[in-house]
């Protein structure tokens, strides 16, 4: 068995899994994440909208923790962040047990290799005037300078691993469909051998006999290769299939946690029963509806940032509300703690 020295330890070339991740340490840990925007109208107010508030998650070695929640809840930037595509985050992080930084983005070498970042349009992540081997060649280059793999074995190692031949590599992304693009997308992640790979709504620009081609190549990858995942939606049936453990977030905070079958047996808190019940999956034993989206880019409630939606909401869900854990679950409401023990 062949092995390449890393910063991280030693590195298996027969299932791409760091050392110090069989170990048992999880390959990724983040502390109390935050990441503020400015936007053209608050600039200059002193104010900003916070899409993550201290956001905190383990990823485990083979694991798939899938991120769910509406449009705009932070989903994407915590993804951007973690993989240095987005800057200026506060918090801290590592991987593989190295400190990740978070404020600039910078990576080391094969900090790069390790995180990687799969798009939500995979169209739009491929230069229309360029070949599909263009697109790919950056991230071949990395995995020759970590494991002096030659460029051309490692184009050609990625697309046979997502499904698809040699001679996808010479063809120009108009050629090609939305399903093969987004296999294309996911097999340039997984040129430097990653440990975690971070996917932005992998399916929700595709066809829906398509989903769930990708939905199996994911899961297939991970028990070939012992893949970790960071999956996001907005649809909690995608999540639920693919998932492991399932964290659930509302404007930039984590509102619940725990395995995928358990919150879609027990949801505990307000929104994720509200997720679940305009989800096609069995609706919970007492399903929920939320009031229209009234949520201000300039404004926070102080205390349940659901309350202004919630029909349940009384005078105490203006008081902070905690993230509690018991029993491998948590949950941000103080209504729902009671469930958990």
């Amino acid at each position: 068995m062949t092995h390449h020295e890393s910063p991280t330890g030693s590195y298996d070339d027969a299932t791409g899994i760091d050392a110090e991740v069989e170990s048992g340490r999880p390959v990724l840990s983040v502390r109390e994440l935050s990441k503020t925007y400015t936007t053209k109208r608050l600039i200059g107010s002193g104010k900003g909208y916070q899409a993550l508030s201290n956001v905190s998650l383990d990823l485990r070695a083979g694991e798939i923790l899938g991120v769910v929640g509406e449009s705009g809840c932070g989903k994407s930037t915590l993804g951007k962040v973690i993989a240095g595509v987005e800057t200026t985050g506060i918090g801290g992080a590592e991987v593989g047990g190295q400190p990740l930084d978070l404020a600039q983005g910078t990576r080391t070498r094969d900090q790069r290799r390790q995180v990687q970042f799969v798009y939500q349009s995979p169209r739009g992540s491929f230069n229309p005037a360029r070949r599909v081997s263009a697109a790919l060649r950056y991230n071949a280059r990395l995995a020759r300078e970590v494991t002096g793999e030659p460029v051309d074995d490692a184009l050609e190692r990625a697309v046979k691993s997502v499904g698809l031949g040699a001679q996808h590599l010479d063809r120009y992304p108009n050629e090609l469909s939305g399903g093969q693009l987004q296999r294309l997308s996911i097999g340039r992640a997984l040129i430097t051998r990653p440990d975690i790979v971070f996917l932005d709504e992998p399916t929700s620009s595709l066809d829906v006999s398509v989903r769930g081609e990708i939905l199996n190549l994911l899961t297939g990858l991970r028990e070939s290769m012992g893949l970790s995942m960071i999956l996001v939606s907005h649809d909690l049936d995608v999540i639920s299939y693919v998932a492991d453990r399932i964290l659930v977030i509302y404007v930039g905070q984590i509102v619940e946690e725990g395995s995928a079958s358990d919150i879609v047996a027990r949801p505990a808190h307000p929104y994720t029963r509200a997720l679940l019940t305009a989800s096609s999956l069995p609706d919970p034993a007492e399903p929920l509806e939320l009031a229209v989206d009234v949520r201000d880019a300039s404004f926070l409630p102080t205390g349940c940032r659901l309350a202004p939606r919630c029909p349940l909401a009384e005078a105490r869900c203006s008081e902070p509300q905690h993230l509690v854990a018991s029993h491998g679950r948590s949950v941000r409401c103080w209504k729902a703690e009671s469930t958990l023990r």
